[in-house]
Parts: structure tokens; sequence; C-alpha cells
């Protein structure tokens, strides 16, 4: 050994032992060749475990467990102390980031640079990193990394707050009913296990079902891992889907809500409505969920609904201690605490015509200028959007077809857009697409529209994707959304044939996009799990030539559209199918009901005999423009719900009384369609 080489080891071990001192996690960066960093990490993996020492990605050092690079997630729930990760062409910030969150304090970071090339955004946040050259005997950047931070971590019990919320959930279940805890806390504060813990001790203590829900069951796993509950007659821990909860509703003792601020508000609330000993638990930072949106929206209502709502927030990290240095700088780098910024006081949102808005895209010529705006605009997008992560931060620094469009009010950001540019296919390519051979990544809406309408002009064409579009949620429902696809369609209406866009469709939603012209031409068949949605793609034309094929593409929606409310999208709410069928019925006269539906209508024949007379009933319904706001006519006729289930769904006593409100109901639209038609 050298005495460089010893040097060199000598000041790896100083960073691991400021580290200890603060119970924080140290990082620094290896440059040199591969022999040398694999030797120097192989000696200072000596001082560590055996069983903490991991690697992500890269070629194996044989001291360390190496995980694929792509599945950091796989080290949840472990103790890492030495973590090695090979910086590459193909980073996975999801992966890095998941693996960063087992690396517990007084735990090394090493990250390892060749020749290959990183983004000049993340290439900007490493030159913060302490930094250690293959020929040279000193740190550099090693004081910078450690600012601020020359107190020893003081010596308290880092468990207090977690110990707070076990007892707190221990008491949802002892105590009065409809009282729900909510949990909120950052990443590595020990929400899940506490969680898990929670379980166990109840589970101990009597015979115990409880349920938990999530976007995912990897999001909760260190809830089982940490419960250590057998499966048992008397106890038991088992995960259902957030979709499946709501369809079947389990009964249980009860019932863990996490990573909430990735559900849908409206699932949260009906949840809240029929489970009374509940704990919802979530994220409010990071790319776990929409942790903003959560507070603003779903917190004040739950707290209006049940007065007894018990708040828990931890603060207190378990992992390391508070204001970690490697923390600081991953909310850097990877915007994880993008923060919606407070709107000023004297905003007015009534006139767009002031200067005091602009609309326009963020240069990708140079981030740095632009670092305010983009954390402003990405804070949006992660509230807004519960899919939002690390990697779709760094596909938009580095994608060449996506653009970030925001809108600003004195300057600052209270709306934002993303775009793809898609399409512009060969015919080749598109009838291999057609033929299920071939699904070119990066055109989502060409190559969907393409395959299940039959058509190749959508994917030979020009086509801008909306992927997210977002509004600060303070200002929701005043006109900032469609504000700004008028805006991006006048800023890029001819640079491409149709703007198109694909979401897991409410009622709500689909109104926005309707109201703004947008034509819906594909309904997704299977269900977002964590949302409880079926994804609907939509197309706005741009130019003549996307108009040409959108009149076909709209008839072939529309038979399709009467096949799948009957059949894969029977369950969708009631509203939203009227309001899907409505639109996309091919316009012609309306007519009166016939004899046999009036006769029904007032008690005779029978339901069977009057199916297609009745269908025939709700298309002049749509082409005379009367909204049906019934839910049990379009439930009956359009989807075809059978009298249990519509009594089950509706909340009704029985068939006797279910056909008997039909036929009320019907009669009440054919005289709202002979008004309309007189």
């Amino acid at each position: 050994m050298t005495a460089l080489f010893s040097s060199q080891l000598h000041l790896l071990e100083q960073q691991c032992v400021i580290a200890d001192e603060r119970f924080q996690r140290s990082a620094l960066i290896l440059e040199g060749s591969l022999a040398w960093q694999h030797e120097l990490i192989e000696q200072f993996s000596m001082r560590f475990p055996k069983d903490s020492q991991f690697q992500l990605g890269g070629e194996s050092i044989c001291s360390l467990d190496t995980i694929p690079a792509k599945q950091g997630k796989r080290l949840l729930g472990r103790e890492v102390k030495l973590l090695a990760v090979t910086l590459s062409n193909d980073f996975d910030a999801n992966s890095f980031n998941a693996a960063l969150g087992a690396l517990a304090g007084g735990g090394v970071l090493i990250l390892l640079r060749n020749e290959s090339d990183v983004h000049p955004w993340l290439e900007r946040h490493l030159a913060l990193l302490p930094r250690l050259k293959q020929s040279s005997c000193n740190l550099i950047n090693d004081l910078a990394y450690w600012q601020n931070q020359f107190q020893p971590c003081e010596s308290r019990d880092i468990y207090t707050e977690q110990n707070e919320a076990i007892a707190a959930i221990e008491r949802v279940l002892t105590g009065h009913r409809k009282r729900p805890l909510v949990i909120t806390a950052d990443r590595g504060r020990g929400k899940s296990s506490a969680l898990g813990l929670a379980a166990a001790r109840i589970a101990a203590s009597r015979p115990c079902r409880i349920l938990v829900t999530a976007p995912s069951k990897a999001a909760v796993q260190p809830v089982f891992d940490f419960s250590q509950i057998e499966q048992s007659a008397s106890s038991s821990i088992e995960f259902v889907s957030p979709d499946e909860l709501i369809k079947s509703m389990p009964v249980c003792d009860l019932l863990f809500v996490d990573e909430a601020a990735a559900i849908p508000v409206p699932l949260l609330k009906t949840i809240v409505a029929h489970y009374h000993r509940l704990v919802i638990s979530s994220t409010v930072h990071g790319y776990e969920g929409c942790g903003r949106g959560f507070s603003l929206k779903f917190l004040p209502w739950v707290q209006k609904e049940r007065k007894g709502t018990k708040l828990h927030h931890m603060q207190q990290p378990i992992r390391w201690a508070q204001n970690d240095a490697l923390e600081k700088w991953c909310a850097g780098a990877f915007l994880l605490q993008a923060e919606l910024t407070p709107l000023a006081s004297d905003a007015k949102f009534d006139s767009f015509d002031s200067k005091r808005w602009s609309f326009s895209s963020v240069t990708t010529d140079d981030w740095s200028n632009s670092e305010s705006r983009l954390s402003e605009a990405f804070a949006l997008l992660v509230n807004a959007h519960y899919q939002t992560s690390p990697n779709d931060l760094m596909l938009l620094l580095s994608s060449k077809t996506m653009t970030l469009y925001t809108m600003s009010y004195d300057g600052q950001v209270i709306g934002a857009v993303l775009l793809n540019r898609e399409g512009d296919l060969s015919l080749d390519i598109v009838e291999r697409v057609q033929l299920g051979q071939s699904r070119p990544p990066g055109n989502l809406a060409p190559v969907e529209l393409a395959n299940h309408l039959a058509l190749s002009e959508p994917a030979t064409q020009r086509c801008g994707r909306v992927m997210r579009i977002a509004v600060h949620p303070l200002v929701q429902s005043s006109g900032v959304g469609s504000e700004m696809l008028r805006h991006l369609k006048l800023q890029i209406g001819d640079q491409v044939d149709y703007l198109a866009t694909s979401f897991g469709v409410t009622t709500e939603l689909f109104r926005f996009w309707q109201s703004n012209q947008f034509v819906p031409l594909k309904l997704g068949s299977a269900k977002d799990k964590a949302s409880g949605t079926y994804s609907l793609t939509l197309v706005l034309p741009t130019s003549k030539y996307s108009e040409d094929w959108l009149s076909l593409a709209k008839q072939q929606f529309s038979r399709n559209l009467v096949y799948q409310l009957r059949t894969v999208n029977r369950d969708i709410h009631p509203s939203l199918a009227w309001s899907l069928f409505s639109s996309s019925m091919i316009e012609r006269s309306a007519a009166l009901p016939s004899k046999l539906a009036i006769l029904y209508s007032r008690g005779g024949n029978s339901l069977v005999s009057s199916r297609s007379d009745l269908f025939e009933f709700m298309v002049s319904l749509a082409n005379a423009s009367v909204d049906v706001d019934s839910q049990i006519v379009t439930a009956v006729v359009l989807q075809e719900w059978s009298w249990e289930y519509v009594v089950h769904q509706l909340s009704l006593a029985g068939r006797k009384q279910a056909e008997a409100q039909f036929r009320l109901e019907l009669c009440s639209l054919m005289e709202r369609l002979q008004c309309k038609l007189s």
C-alpha cells in the first residue's frame, strides 16, 4: 500500500468519523480508474459490518452485495452503512433515491465517476459534494458539505415521536369511533414502521383484523415487515388496493391508509365515510405523494366532517439526525422538497389580458438561470400528479421532445403544462403498430389511436401530448388551466396537427377537457389500481389534416363506447357514463320516445321488451342536449346494471323500489324531452 493510497484511505475514514459524531450521512465522489476505486472501497469496507455494505449497479466490487441499478427499492427496510453507486449515462434517479432511504446515519455514500457523462443539472449538484481524485491526497468541498453542522448530534431518544404515533394508533382502536388519526411525516421518519409496530402490539393484545391500503403494496412493505403478524384465525394484517377497497368495502377492525396523498381525495372521503376506526398516514414532502394538496384539500375536510380527528406530525428522522447533509443535497438535486409558494394577497384572476400575466416555455439551454421557476413549476406537478418521480425531472431536463410551459402572475408560477411531441412516424412503423408488432416509445397517444381506431393518420401526423397540467390549488376553477391550454394552442398550433392528452378520467376532469374542445377517442378497459379510474385519450385538432380523420375516429369511438359501457367499463360512475355517451353521439334529429317506452315508464310491459326503445330514447336526449342527471336511468339503460347491482350501488331498499324509481325518473326525462322538442 503506497503512502498516497494510505492518505486517501485515511480521508475516507475521517469522513466516516464525522458522520458518526453527527449521526448524519457522508457522501463523496471518487474520480479515477475502476481498479483504484474498487481497491479503495475494498479496504474502506472493512470498517463496516458485512451485511451493511451494498453496491447499486456497476461492475461488482467483491466485498459488497450488488443490487441491479434500477432496483434500489430492494434496499428499503435494510440497515445500510456503505453504499457505492456508479454514475453512468443510464443513471436511475428513482432507484438512487430509494436506496438512499436505507442509508443510515453514520453511513457513507460513495459515487464512482469514470468517463460517463451525466446531465448538466446533475453535474452542477454533484460539484457540491466532497470529491477525491486518484492523483490527490486532498478532499475537495468537504468543509462546504458539512457547513453549519459543526455540533455533534445531541444525545436524545430519536424514537420519541414514533412511540407517540404508535400509542395514538392503538387509541384509534380502543377509543371512540369516528375519530380518525392522521399521521404526516417527511421521508425517513419511521411512519410506516410505526404502523407496523402498532399493528404488532394490537395483535398481541387482542384478536384483530387489520387492513392496509396504499397506491401499491411495495410502498407499504415496511408495515408488514415490522408487524410480523402471522395470519391466523384470531389476527391478521392484509393488503387491499384502493379500488378493491372501495368496490367491496371489506369488514375489518382497523384500517390503515398509507401514502394517502397519492390517493384521490374523493376516494379518501368515501373511505372516511365508511370506516370508523381509521389511521390515515402520508408523506408530505418528496415524490411519495402530493403532500401540499393533501394538506390543503383533504385535511380541512376531514377535520370538519370528523370533529374528533387527531393530527400527529413526525419531524424527527429515525435513520439519521435532523438537518442531515445528504438529505439536504438530495432535496436540491431532485427537487424533493419543492414547495408551493404562497399567493400574492392582491392577486386578481378575473382578467387574463393584464400585463401581469405571462405564459412561456422554460428554456433548456441553461437550467441554472431557470432553477427557481423550474422548482415552482415542479412543485405544482408533484402536487397534482402522484405519479411524478425523480426520473420525471431527469427526463424533462434531458428530453429532446419535452417542453415545460408555465403561467406566471407577477413572476410567480401558478400553472404548469408539460408537453411531449409525438407522432410523425413512417407508414411502415404504423403498420407494425397496428399489427401489434411494435410500440415506439415516447408516442403514447399516436400509437394508441392508430392501434385502437385502425387509422394511420394519428401516428403519421405531428402530435403534441399534454402529459401533465397543474394549477396552484388555491386558484383552481378560476380559469387558469383553460387559459394555459388556449395559450399553448396559439404558441404551437402550427407546429403540430393535433393536441392530445390521456389521464385517469373522472366526471370533473372530463368536463374540463370537454369545455376546452378536446374530443374523447379512446376509453381504457383496465382500472388504475391506485386511483380506481380508467384512462381516457382525448384530441383537439389544430390543422385541417387532423380534422379529416377526426370524424371517422369519433364514429369508431361512439360505436365502441356503447359496447364498453355494458361490459368492461360498466362500473364507472353513471354521471361519467352519461357525459361520455352524450358527447360522443353522432348528431341526428331527436325524436320523441316510442309508445313502448312510454308505456313501460307508466308501469306497462317489461324492461326486457323495452330496452332497444329506451336506448333510442337516450340517444334522443343526447341529441336534444337534455342533461340526464338521473343515475339510475343511465345505469340501467346504458350500463345495463342488474337490479341487484342498482340496489347495492345506489343504496335502495330493494328491486321493487328501484324499478319504481327508475320508471318515475324516466317519466320526468320524457317530459323534459317533449318540452325541448315542442
